[in-house]
């Protein structure tokens, strides 16, 4: 089979057919061994696997059943067709306002996401997530255009007293509001002081927040006109690889923060 209709007609027409294709992929099996993991019965077995050798997906050699090179491809290709619908439907309208393309994402890594929104009853859910975040984080690292007094307060007092091990990449318009502020800038001072934390300045525009907090990754969404659309939390390695090259990236053009640097 090579038409992608007929392909696709085949997998959408039972949910038997993709388990059994999908339990082949995880390895050789021999009819029994499929049904029961498949959950599948012996006719349906039966009739599934004959299609699947007339298409030229699996082989069989006496009573074990295995996917071809062909069929190893077709099980490449509906695991990134499941990750990507999954993904969608996960991500739904925010996929509005997160330009893949141009951070260099895979909508993949996101399946697993979860997002939290603003809501009519609750507008400051995603700023409450954040928070909750830098509260039970070990390690973090941000990069961000904005803070919030709450969060400057948690990360300060986490870090002074040994529970935290930070670093901030932020831009320039952030480091002089929190310089103007005597208490926020005092604690800034002490962070910057601490060897417990790093502060970076980055003389460009950060288009969205991102931290890594242990191994969860959090992207902060924002609109057109930079309002807060959406946080997406997630664990997919592949990401995390992404938010921590993409926070080198950020840390080799921006500048080191000192005590000096802000203003008593």
């Amino acid at each position: 089979m090579t038409d992608v209709f007929d392909a696709l007609e085949f997998f959408g027409g039972s949910r038997n057919r993709i388990r059994l294709f999908e339990t082949l992929a995880a390895g050789p099996r021999d009819r029994r061994t499929l049904q029961r993991e498949a959950d599948v019965n012996r006719v349906t077995a039966g009739r599934v696997l004959a299609d699947l050798v007339e298409f030229g997906w699996v082989r069989q050699r006496d009573d074990a059943y295995a996917l071809t090179p062909m069929g190893e491809v077709v099980a490449d290709a509906l695991a990134d067709f499941d990750d990507r619908l999954t993904a969608a439907a996960t991500l739904g309208d925010v996929l509005e306002w997160l330009p893949l393309a141009d951070l260099g994402l895979d909508v993949t890594w996101l399946a697993d996401a979860t997002v939290v929104t603003p809501e009519r009853s609750d507008p400051q859910a995603a700023l409450r997530r954040a928070h909750e975040t830098v509260r039970e984080a070990t390690d973090l690292a941000m990069l961000s255009h904005a803070f919030t007094p709450a969060i400057v307060d948690t990360v300060h007092r986490r870090v002074m007293d040994g529970e935290l091990t930070l670093e901030m990449i932020v831009t320039a318009e952030v480091l002089s509001v929190v310089a103007s502020d005597p208490d926020l800038a005092a604690k800034l001072r002490d962070l910057t002081a601490s060897s417990a934390a790093t502060v970076f300045r980055y003389d460009g525009e950060i288009p969205h927040i991102l931290a890594v907090a242990d191994d969860l990754i959090s992207l902060g969404i924002d609109d057109d006109r930079g309002r807060s659309q959406a946080l997406l939390e997630a664990t997919d390695p592949r990401l995390h690889d992404w938010a921590t090259g993409t926070l080198d990236e950020y840390r080799a053009a921006a500048t080191k923060v000192t005590a000096a640097d802000i203003s008593p």
